[in-house]
């Protein structure tokens, strides 16, 4: 069996980079600002922490350890599934952005319906 101390030290190297990860992304205040961290890293480097904090808990390691492994994963988490744009600044990016920029990609179909090409017949 594994002693705390010889997990620890096999897994810190794995647990310092995804925390390194971490304050690369945490640290900035906006998603812009943000560098670009790999994405398919931080998910793999997720999962394993994920799986080393199951097995602390599960062999009853000490506290700190747990604490440590609960507060990394629980941080990345936060950065792979937070949704960024939500609320007021989302209809602001659809007013401003997105759906001029569908005007624009169709603007043939919004000539043909102006003009009056497009009008459908009433029936009878």
């Amino acid at each position: 069996m594994m002693t705390p101390l010889s997990f620890e030290q096999l897994y810190e190297d794995e647990w310092r980079e995804l925390e390194a990860m971490l304050d690369q992304v945490l640290r900035t205040k906006s998603a812009r600002e943000s560098p670009p961290v790999p994405g398919a890293e931080l998910a793999a480097l997720y999962r394993r922490a994920c799986e080393h904090l199951a097995l602390a808990r599960a062999r009853s390691y000490p506290s700190y350890l747990i604490a440590r492994l609960d507060r990394i994963t629980g941080e990345a988490h936060q950065v792979i599934y937070y949704r960024r744009e939500f609320g007021f600044d989302l209809i602001r990016r659809l007013i401003s952005h997105d759906f001029p920029a569908a005007v624009r990609s169709h603007r043939s179909y919004v000539i043909i319906m102006r003009s009056g090409m497009g009008r459908v017949i009433p029936r009878a």
